[in-house]
């Protein structure tokens, strides 16, 4: 068994000043007071407004005095934008609410004035409202900017905000929760009775186009499905139930979800375990059914009352596992390509060696030999690799041995319970001889570093302290410790927030860096219970609170961004109509690397939205699809002539801060044998104002190429060609071209 320790060659190289033991210090940020306080919702982080600094956006239901006017209604789902001004403060951009100046006569308020009316105002960005949210900040169509995929519950919205998505983007349900009985002291009488309410409301899954000035269009053509996350009626929101990335390097981010579909019908799946593929930032993307799963993938049957089966079982060719409840993109094996993860809930397995209840799949992104993808479900064999479900997972390198290891926690079938299990990735063991069949075989209990097993948990893994040891946070029910590592592999538990959430289906942190140190701040949502203490600074000496709190992390520690990566080489292959970009790994610990390139139209490419001037990333999460260590080289196809640009920076895993960008030299592609030189062999081209000549040993036809790949001008060798045109060229002799600025 793979004893679970910290690699302390690597904890030494990042540690810093902070003593072993020490303890993030957290600074409640005064102006969270001002914000709308939301139960059954959560958030996200990015930089939506393109201003250099991470803003929030978050959006859910609770009684806010703010909409208790007539003609509104205090329970209105809000949507939030909270744009970062980088000093500290923030602007706010909400669902607003005004008088109108007419009055009712006939309601007549405690002094006997009618009463005025009011209505909705309508936020800048134009984001609906959704409550129990999920969602993907990517850049979908590579336009620089940080685009936004909500998938959620729209209810409470009495302002309406639902009527502007499409039916395609919509399921409305209707449903009633069980009663729960029990007798617990078997008198025959029902100790516990509880009847839950009615639950109803719209499922929806959006894309919203940023427009680059605070508001956000919905992308009408996209064609993804509607589903919600499986557990409590689609209240957990803890799952991570989008993952994304560029699982086929063709430049273009790709969508994978897990949960449950709505209002599937009779005898189809319904459950999400599905990869989509992006159709060249279009908005529309395309199921991709690539997956080679053991045993095969079948929908259930459909019985009538009388158990006669009304619909068989149909074998779901290429379909992965119909898993509901996690989905991860990363690259486990350190070949530079995107695999999967599906771990939760499944009815059906037909392997002969897992069984239906609480599991998980491992699939392999292999070549298909025919110049696509495919996914290989590498799942080990002989059935030690149980997951849990009402849980969380999350990929991280625990041992620091540069692979990803998988941290599960939440409830296993097959006789688990509780759990919170380390998974080792043993392929760091014997790269040469491990089968990836053989990468993720068992799971330790985590209990015996000092991790407890617990109810209803999702993890955040940051090193909150800065010592250079990853540290991991429980968000789950009445509980928001943080469990400190420490060199010896251990963790120590603190309580140190002030403020614990009822439940995860109530409310949801969020972690990223705020205030620009380095170091994870933190955002609260759900209604949470408030430590004595802070209550006369948080809620007015309440209890209770429905919250929207930003905590700084103000831990007094400097973190020092991962070096630049080093002897950066850029290449072109004209026949494939490729680009490729090779590096050096950096010495700084638990990096993984981001790959940027800038294409002749201006678009912006990379593995994680990033500012191609200043080196910022522009999202808080996923940071896990980044290039992982060993691999240092990434190849694109590129489909536009012209000159590219492409970068890499290094994104340290630990904290949050990223090196400058390393860039390659400039490709120019599309034209042929492109040289960045005013000479090749025997062609020189000059430039005199308006004139170009192409000087060569014999007579050749010579065309001049702008970046867009417009021939603008033609002549001969030896010959003064007239060209107005400015900026860079190209000139092409006989199949050779040279480029040029004029």
């Amino acid at each position: 068994m793979k004893k679970f320790t910290k690699n302390l060659m690597l904890v030494a190289a990042a540690a810093t000043a902070l003593s072993a033991g020490a303890e993030a210090t957290w600074e409640f940020k005064s102006q969270s007071k001002e914000f709308l306080g939301i139960q059954s919702g959560r958030g996200v982080i990015a930089d939506f407004t393109n201003n250099g600094h991470l803003d929030i956006y978050y959006s859910g239901s609770g009684n806010m005095a703010y909409y208790d006017h007539k003609g509104l209604w205090n329970w209105q789902a809000s949507s939030n934008m909270l744009i970062n001004k980088g000093d500290g403060t923030f602007d706010v951009d909400i669902i607003g609410a005004e008088p109108t100046g007419e009055f009712d006569e006939n309601d007549l308020d405690g002094d006997g004035n009618p009463k005025e009316w009011w209505r909705y105002v309508d936020p800048k960005h134009g984001i609906i409202p959704t409550s129990f949210g999920h969602y993907a900040t990517f850049d979908y169509n590579n336009d620089g900017l940080v685009d936004l995929l909500v998938m959620g519950v729209n209810t409470n919205d009495n302002a309406g905000y639902i009527n502007k998505v499409p039916d395609s983007m919509k399921a409305y349900f209707s449903e009633d929760y069980s009663e729960w009985k029990w007798d617990w002291d078997e008198n025959g009488n029902w100790s516990w009775l509880e009847k839950r309410q009615n639950f109803s409301g719209t499922a929806v899954l959006v894309l919203y186009k940023n427009l680059g000035d605070g508001r956000f269009e919905l992308v009408e053509n996209c064609n993804l499905p509607v589903f919600w996350s499986d557990g409590n009626q689609g209240r957990h929101m803890g799952f991570k139930t989008i993952a994304w990335g560029d699982y086929d390097h063709d430049g273009y981010v790709d969508i994978a979800f897990s949960g449950v579909l709505k209002n599937n019908d009779p005898g189809t799946p319904g459950r999400v375990a599905q990869l989509w593929r992006n159709l060249g930032g279009t908005g529309e993307f395309k199921q991709m059914n690539i997956a080679t799963t053991k045993g095969g993938t079948w929908t259930n049957e459909v019985k009538g009352d009388d158990d006669t089966i009304l619909i068989n079982s149909e074998k779901l060719d290429g379909w992965f596992l119909l898993l509901s409840g996690n989905v991860n993109m990363v690259d486990i094996n350190n070949d530079g390509w995107l695999d999967l993860i599906f771990d939760g809930w499944t009815d059906k397995i037909n392997d002969d060696t897992y069984e239906a209840g609480s599991n998980g799949r491992v699939y392999l992104n292999q070549d298909d030999g025919n110049g696509g993808r495919e996914f290989i479900d590498v799942t080990d064999p002989t059935g030690n690799f149980y997951l849990t479900r009402s849980g969380g997972t999350e990929l991280v390198d625990l041992d620091g041995d540069g692979y990803l290891d998988i941290l599960n926690g939440g409830y296993g079938d097959h006789g688990l319970g509780w759990k919170t299990l380390f998974f080792h990735n043993n392929i760091a063991d014997d790269p040469e001889n491990i089968t990836p069949e053989e990468a993720f075989t068992y799971g330790d209990s985590m209990d015996q570093f000092g991790l407890a097993n617990e109810e209803n948990f999702a993890f955040t893994v940051k090193d909150f302290d800065g010592d250079g040891i990853l540290d991991i946070q429980y968000n789950s029910k009445h509980d928001g410790a943080i469990h400190y590592g420490q060199i010896d592999g251990t963790y120590s538990r603190s309580d140190a927030f002030h403020v614990r959430g009822w439940s995860i289906s109530d409310g949801f942190d969020i972690y990223g860096d705020l205030n620009g140190n380095g170091l994870v701040d933190r955002f609260q949502t759900g209604y949470g219970w408030i430590d004595e203490e802070y209550r006369g600074d948080l809620n007015n000496g309440g209890d209770w609170a429905m919250s929207r709190w930003i905590w700084h992390n103000t831990t007094d520690v400097e973190i020092i961004a991962p070096d630049v990566p080093a002897n950066v080489k850029t290449s072109i292959d004209e026949t494939a109509k490729t680009i490729t970009i090779e590096w050096d790994d950096v010495e700084s610990p638990n990096c993984a690397y981001n790959v940027v390139v800038l294409t002749p139209s201006g678009k912006v490419i990379a593995n994680i939205p990033v500012d191609p001037v200043t080196g910022a990333l522009k999202v808080a999460e996923n940071k896990n699809i980044a290039i992982r260590p060993f691999v240092n080289k990434y190849t694109l196809p590129y489909n536009e002539v012209g000159e590219y640009k492409m970068g890499v920076q290094a994104l340290s895993l630990n904290n949050e801060k990223a090196s400058a960008i390393a860039w390659g030299q400039n490709l120019v592609a599309g034209v042929g044998n492109i040289t960045t030189d005013l000479t090749d062999n025997d062609v020189k081209v000059t430039v005199n104002g308006n004139a170009i000549v192409a000087n060569a040993t014999a007579n050749a036809d010579v065309k001049v190429i702008d970046m867009m790949g417009r021939t603008i001008a033609t002549g001969v060798t030896n010959t003064p060609i007239n060209v107005e045109a400015n900026g860079v060229l190209i000139v092409n002799v006989a199949g050779k071209s040279v480029k040029v600025v004029k």
